[in-house]
């Protein structure tokens, strides 16, 4: 798959990272059978995280999708955060994606 967006008028070798991280993304997605969300929500963050074995996730990206409110921003970064942190912790398990260690009672 090439991502013509990505690579047209653009340093190809500082944009393949990219392109592989969203390849991956769409991948999961795809096998975990994600749905498009039905709670009416119009945006968040979109992160990417470097998985690590006995440390926190390392940031990779971080950059804003769709519309939201200003009220909701630090919620939607926070969400952003804790998804990553908790499927790093659960990756060892074959974790793909953060709903599957998903507690609602926690706020998780």
């Amino acid at each position: 798959m090439q991502i013509s967006h990505l690579t047209r008028n653009a340093d190809e070798k500082k944009l393949t990272w990219f392109e592989n991280y969203l390849k991956n993304i769409l991948e999961t997605l795809l096998v975990a059978q994600a749905q498009i969300s039905t709670s009416g929500s119009t945006g968040g963050y979109f992160s990417i995280f470097k998985a690590m074995e006995k440390m926190s996730p390392q940031m990779l990206l971080l950059m804003f999708a769709g519309n939201f409110s200003k009220e909701k921003e630090a919620k939607y970064m926070f969400c952003s955060f804790e998804k990553a942190i908790r499927l790093n912790k659960n990756i060892s398990k074959g974790h793909r994606t953060s709903r599957q260690s998903a507690n609602p009672d926690e706020g998780e």
